[in-house]
């Protein structure tokens, strides 16, 4: 199948007022297949915004080549590339009602009014907005706001939707009701999502795949079982700390892996998992686990210490770093055993992951 957008070693830099050059892309490649939500997840200044900009034409680049449907982006001109942009910061016209806000680009295409009509109210229900249709956006909600936004971005039905942290402006309060919306949308559209996020849950409650950037390119791109499983770097564990929650250094001898750190007893039973290492003893070892590794053991698993931090959780010391557990509201003990399941552990030697 032909891919929706193919970007062929892309780069991009900017030059200051002082003139001097930095470069925020980098021989980057990606292909997105048509119908896809794929989510750009990356720290702040890695190039995702950059990246939405150049394919939604706002933005030059230094060379490379962009591809829409195989054809080389250079021969399209931008009034016939059927796409959308939202950006991070929500851009309506102030002195025109909601109503009007969502007609700009159906006008701007001349619909005729009935089909103008008929789409706003469709997309006025569909967005929970149909009550608000005579408001300006000063008498709005940011989570309203934000839906007027995404609504006239989609009103001419575009192939390619855009996004460039839609929920990094709003209150947390209203983030859930964004992801379900897009989400919903997403579902029931034929259009390909690119989505851009600092944020590692909302990305992996998105993503068809996930395009983790770093050092201005695309470190790893996969489904979130794909990446939590089969990690390609410690740079990826050690950015998602939300599903990474503990780092160990040491060495695997035999059947057991042991930590290097002399103030750390921290060991691990690797047997299960043993004939998945080429040799029997590997020194350099850096350990990764995620936190649904962890789990109640009655008899067989380790014994950790606990300190209750409130009614469902507790925090458990692994290798001198803080886990967090969720527990009953009953549990008092201060101790706590738990088993560790190994296909939820990487493990790493000279930056490669070594489990097969």
């Amino acid at each position: 199948m032909q891919p929706k957008i193919e970007i062929v070693s892309l780069q991009k830099s900017y030059t200051d007022r002082k003139k001097n050059s930095k470069v925020v892309l980098y021989r980057l490649d990606l292909k997105i297949m048509p119908g896809e939500f794929v989510v750009l997840l990356g720290e702040s200044g890695c190039g995702k915004t950059s990246l939405l900009k150049v394919l939604a034409g706002i933005e030059e680049y230094d060379f490379g080549d962009i591809y829409f449907d195989g054809v080389d982006s250079s021969r399209i001109e931008q009034r016939d590339k059927n796409m959308s942009f939202v950006s991070q910061n929500i851009v309506l016209f102030p002195s025109k009602t909601v109503y009007e806000n969502i007609d700009v680009p159906l006008a701007n295409l001349k619909w005729n009014k009935k089909s103008r009509i008929d789409r706003i109210l469709e997309l006025s229900k569909q967005f929970g907005l149909d009550l608000f249709l005579s408001r300006k956006p000063p008498e709005l909600s940011g989570g309203q706001a934000q839906r007027v936004a995404i609504a006239r971005s989609i009103a001419k039905n575009p192939d390619i939707c855009l996004f460039d942290e839609p929920l990094s402006a709003l209150d947390p309060l209203y983030h859930g009701e964004i992801i379900t919306l897009l989400l919903n949308l997403h579902k029931k559209s034929f259009a390909t999502y690119l989505y851009s996020t600092h944020n590692q849950k909302e990305a992996f409650a998105l993503g068809d795949r996930i395009a983790i950037m770093h050092n201005m390119k695309i470190e790893q791109i996969g489904t979130k079982e794909e990446i939590l499983n089969h990690p390609i770097s410690p740079y990826i564990c050690e950015f998602l700390k939300d599903f990474f929650v503990v780092e160990v250094e040491g060495y695997i001898k035999g059947m057991f892996f042991l930590s290097s750190d002399g103030d750390s007893s921290f060991s691990l039973n690797i047997e299960k998992i043993r004939n998945q290492f080429n040799t029997k003893n590997i020194n350099d070892v850096i350990l990764y686990i995620r936190k649904d590794a962890f789990s109640f053991s009655s008899s067989k698993g380790e014994i950790y210490k606990t300190i209750k931090e409130n009614d469902t959780n507790v925090v458990v010391e692994v290798a001198k770093q803080e886990v967090k557990i969720e527990v009953d509201e009953d549990f008092i003990d201060d101790t706590i055993r738990l088993d560790i399941d190994l296909d939820k552990c990487v493990f790493f030697v000279d930056g490669k992951n070594i489990k097969k």
